[in-house]
């Protein structure tokens, strides 16, 4: 029992350390991430029109 509880405290003050650290970093990678999706999502809603676009044209090309 105080032996696991020990091993317990010792992996969530290892896991506060690393997530300190990798929260920094995540942060930092959230915000690149969340301005690079702005600039895909700009992307991807004209690239799903242009799909759709395709895709019926394609379906026109086989029936005829």
């Amino acid at each position: 029992m105080t032996r696991q509880w020990l091993m317990t405290r010792e992996w969530l003050v290892t896991m506060s350390w690393l997530m300190t650290r990798d929260w920094l970093l995540t942060r930092e990678w959230l915000m690149t991430m969340s301005w690079l999706m702005t600039q895909e999502w700009l992307m991807t809603k004209d690239w799903l029109m242009a799909r759709e676009w395709l895709m019926t044209r394609e379906r026109l090309m086989t029936r005829g």
